[in-house]
């Protein structure tokens, strides 16, 4: 998860291994938000968009929340080498963001 403040965040879900569960989106937290798990089923949630979770799912049994995760891109360098050893290379200079969420101009506030 990464914050996107207030209680959005932008998340995926992954089961182990890293098999997709859910696509990349921007959402809104709240209670509710896994009422429609299935029994058993528990998330692990971490990143920077978390840490705000804490107290909020802090007695939900099917919920985890790991505070104070730091992303790195050194957590990928396993899977950086393995992908060099089979010689799969991206070609970045073809690179285009992903965006979750259209941009929306607005006028800036006025100062007083």
């Amino acid at each position: 998860m990464v914050d996107a403040f207030r209680m959005e965040v932008n998340t995926a879900a992954f089961v182990q291994h890293l098999t997709p569960l859910l696509p990349p989106k921007s959402t809104y937290i709240d209670p509710h938000s896994f009422d429609d798990m299935e029994a058993g089923q528990r998330f692990v949630l971490f990143g920077s968009g978390a840490d705000k979770l804490v107290a909020l799912f802090s007695g939900d049994a099917q919920v985890d929340v790991i505070a104070g995760f730091k992303n790195s891109a050194s957590y990928l360098s396993q899977l950086a080498y393995q992908a060099y050893l089979k010689g799969e290379f991206a070609d970045v200079a073809y690179f285009e963001p992903y965006y979750l969420k259209d941009f929306v101009a607005t006028k800036p506030k006025q100062r007083t």
